[in-house]
């Protein structure tokens, strides 16, 4: 078994930070998303369901790339369970074939191949030749980094009125002041800042095979229902920890099969206290009731729907500025009992709750943000303001046609029956 660390021993670990009730934090890599779990992260031992868009799955997919970089630049173990099957089985696709058996596999090799620029190391990297200019005839990757990277984390103060308007749209979003931070070095940042028009593996070398673990095929090994080996599985993965917090993305699973397998390794890791935190990534599927299982023994509830592929019913022009909309399902409220192992994770509590269920994406050419939703202004509206005789948009509705009435050669109205 994997033995429990102490609170001290956890404040150790890389990207971990203490929070109320006893828990500990850790990003998933976008300070925005940060803000609205828990009070400022992911709590140690919760489980993310992150489902992507049914036609469009590029907002998802960045959110993931976005949990995988921070898990890289904190230098935590970041593992990816690939099970191989051998033979078809009731919990391997119907259709099946050796070809497309590493297909997970591929596209794990892409994703972590596509992973995005850590600005904070490319500032550090510039600041460094910049100190020592006989250097600079080494190759690096270096970028010119945007205004708010450089000194987003410097503002104490409210010296000027800038800096308290943004002190109050931090509090109304539940975010905690920043606070100062040493920018020689970047060991001691808890969230880093990415660029997703770079790569990462122009400042560091990655190998996709290293993060990969492959398990063998889980029909008929034993007579235990393969939920039980699986879950077997997950734990032994555990025991190569080496003394960092632990990250492991559940990409594309069985749903019949991981939910028997994930309440178990929940309830494992808060027994034990493992520092370990989960991401389940699902594309939408028929299997309903499976999905609804699986979601169900989640902490968060993540849904992400794009714009771009809706091309019949088009969002209203109020949302002509966001990409798509991220819906927040379900969030859990980690007690001190719970933290302690012997309580229970619960659903929205009053207190801790974010401030809204649904917020709006918003991408420019290098960043992916996440934002309320405000009533726009009245020129957003379609066909004039919400006053007067203009009307708004309805929401994307199609406008109905209508029906222009002619007179008839026997009335004067249209609408006779002598009418011809």
């Amino acid at each position: 078994s994997v033995p429990a660390r102490s609170p001290q021993q956890l404040i150790a670990l890389s990207g971990v930070k203490p929070w109320t009730g006893g828990i500990h934090l850790t990003s998933v890599g976008l300070k925005e998303l940060d803000n609205l779990l828990c009070g400022g992260g992911q709590p140690l031992g919760t489980c993310i369901f992150l489902e992507e868009d049914r036609w469009t799955r590029d907002l998802a997919y960045s959110l993931l790339k976005y949990w995988c970089a921070e898990a890289v630049s904190q230098e935590q173990n970041l593992v990816f369970p690939v099970i191989e099957h051998k033979r078809p089985s009731s919990f391997s696709p119907p259709k099946q074939t050796s070809k497309d058996r590493n297909a997970v596999s591929d596209e794990i090799f892409r994703l972590l191949m596509s992973l995005p620029r850590n600005l904070h190391w490319a500032k550090a990297q510039k600041q460094q030749s910049t100190a020592a200019p006989s250097n600079m005839d080494t190759p690096a990757t270096l970028g010119v980094l945007e205004e708010d990277d450089q000194d987003e984390d410097v503002e104490e103060g409210l010296e000027i009125a800038w800096q308290y308007k943004k002190s109050v749209q931090e509090k109304m979003l539940a975010q905690p002041f920043s606070q100062k931070r040493s920018q020689s070095s970047s060991s001691n940042i808890f969230c880093h800042s990415y660029d997703l028009s770079a790569r990462m593996t122009d400042q560091k070398p990655l190998n996709p095979a290293d993060y990969i673990v492959r398990i063998e095929d889980l029909e008929g090994r034993s007579k235990l229902p393969p939920g039980i080996l699986l879950f077997r599985e997950l734990v032994s993965l555990l025991k190569k920890n080496e003394g960092k917090a632990f990250r492991m993305v559940l990409y594309n699973p069985n749903p019949a099969l991981m939910s028997v397998a994930l309440p178990l390794f929940l309830s494992h890791i808060r027994k034990h206290k493992v520092p370990v935190v989960l991401l389940v990534y699902c594309q939408p599927s028929k299997d309903y009731k499976g999905l609804s299982r699986l979601s169900g023994s989640c902490d968060v509830i993540l849904k992400t729907e794009g714009f771009s592929a809706r091309r019949i019913h088009p969002p209203p022009p109020e949302f002509r500025l966001l990409q798509g909309i991220l819906t927040i399902s379900k969030i859990s409220t980690v007690t001190a009992a719970a933290a302690t192992g012997s309580g229970f994770f619960g659903d929205i509590s009053l207190s801790k709750k974010p401030a809204a269920f649904v917020y709006g994406f918003k991408r420019d050419r290098r960043k992916l943000h996440i934002s309320l939703l405000h009533i726009p202004p009245e020129d957003y509206a379609q066909g004039g303001g919400s006053v007067g005789s203009g009307v708004r948009s309805g929401a994307g509705k199609i406008p109905e046609k209508k029906i222009t009435q002619t007179l008839g050669c026997a009335s004067n109205s249209g609408e006779s029956a002598f009418d011809f």
